[in-house]
């Protein structure tokens, strides 16, 4: 006979504990921790495949178009204020000041470098030494983005808003200008000997040559454009010809020196980055489809034939690839990630840019505080852009994020 059964018994009923609603918030928050914390782990975990990072830095406020290397592994970068000296194992060498703003940056055969922006409330070519102390400067309407190109003979060369090609010697010597008649929309191009290709309209609008000593020699080819396209987008291959991919258009064009037009691809895209040439001759760029969105990265043959395609997905692709010394192809997309192919445009390997967190741990227990918190760790703050991705003599890559907690790597040789 069972107690329940006892007469003048009653048995108690059973009781189940509710959880309350704070409990379950606090239980889903933390396991919302638990994968966001997992998410930022495995993001930060380079691919199989991948080279080792040898080093990372944080460089707040790091600039998208401020950077170079010098043969010896040096790397020049910087902010809009700042430009700063890091050898090859991170150590930061040196570090000057300028003030609002500096543009991008070129490096001489001397190792002294050259930048464009505004200095003394203008417009200006900066030169530094290779200490990083302030050589000197001189007015000249720049462009925003594009560095001075410096010739074999060490003269510093820049066009920009007035429409003419300003030279300068390597002390900062006013040498001569030159009435181009068009912007040209980027640096001129130099060539082996230290004349300059350069956008005309005299007559135009077509590519021209200019003399090392500043006389316009008159057209680089015959061909003639419908409309003016941007030397932003040009490319000098080692035989003389141009290869000129279409600001927003959908074409690449390589244009003969001394001649007529070679030929015409048309892209079926938006070009988004310059060609660039890897040690086959083959033209490397990236382009967008506006109908998708979505990006490739394209390989064309010497004689306009497209090679291979290779897609990027939806995130922005606009800096133009490098080619690394054992021939990988290296570039940045805007996930942000690096990306490495081969030369048949195969992956090698994809590494997703840690990104930088910005977030502050709530100060008290607060729903919508959490809900931020969490967010945070799979959000990007979008206050970050990718760098290009910059080859060393050596093999290695310097690459980075730009923005308000902006850092750079260096990743070794990708092929090896």
């Amino acid at each position: 006979m069972n107690e329940s059964d006892t007469p003048g018994v009653v048995a108690e009923p059973i009781r189940t504990r509710r959880l309350s609603v704070w409990t379950w918030i606090a239980a889903a928050c933390g396991l919302a921790l638990l994968t966001g914390a997992g998410i930022f782990i495995l993001q930060r975990r380079p691919p199989a495949g991948m080279p080792p990072i040898r080093w990372s830095m944080p460089v707040a406020g790091l600039q998208t178009t401020l950077g170079a290397i010098s043969p010896d592994g040096t790397l020049y970068t910087g902010t809009a204020e700042v430009v700063m000296a890091i050898d090859r194992d991170g150590h930061r060498l040196w570090t000057f000041t300028n003030g609002p703003a500096l543009g991008s940056v070129r490096l001489g055969s001397n190792g002294d470098l050259y930048l464009s922006g505004y200095r003394q409330g203008t417009r200006r070519v900066i030169s530094l030494g290779t200490n990083g102390t302030f050589r000197w400067d001189a007015r000249a309407a720049t462009m925003d983005g594009f560095a001075p190109v410096v010739s074999p003979n060490g003269t510093v060369a820049t066009s920009g808003t007035d429409r003419e090609l300003h030279a300068f010697s390597p002390d900062g010597k006013p040498l001569w200008s030159v009435d181009l008649a068009s912007a040209g929309y980027g640096p001129p191009l130099v060539r082996p000997d230290g004349s300059f290709v350069v956008l005309g309209k005299t007559p135009g609008p077509g590519l021209m040559v200019v003399s090392p000593e500043g006389r316009l020699l008159g057209p680089f080819s015959t061909h003639r454009f419908t409309n003016e396209p941007s030397l932003r987008q040009a490319h000098l291959a080692p035989d003389g010809t141009v290869y000129l991919a279409g600001s927003a258009a959908d074409f690449l064009l390589a244009v003969a020196p001394g001649g007529p037009l070679r030929w015409r691809l048309s892209l079926d895209r938006e070009a988004t980055s310059g060609p660039v040439l890897d040690a086959g001759g083959r033209i490397l760029l990236t382009a967008r489809d506006p109908a998708t969105q979505r990006y490739e990265i394209i390989a064309v043959a010497p004689d306009g034939k497209v090679v291979w395609r290779r897609d990027l997905g939806t995130a922005y692709a606009d800096t133009t690839p490098v080619v690394t010394p054992e021939g990988s192809i290296c570039f940045t997309t805007g996930e942000p990630a690096l990306w490495c192919l081969d030369r048949e445009g195969q992956v090698r390997w994809k590494y997703r840019i840690p990104r930088p967190i910005q977030w502050q741990p709530p100060a008290r227990m607060s729903l919508f505080a959490w809900s931020n918190f969490l967010r945070q760790l799979v959000r990007a703050p979008r206050a970050i852009a990718h760098t290009p991705a910059l080859v060393a003599p050596d093999g290695s890559l310097r690459v980075g994020l730009g923005g308000s907690q902006g850092y750079i790597l260096q990743i070794d040789t990708p092929g090896r």
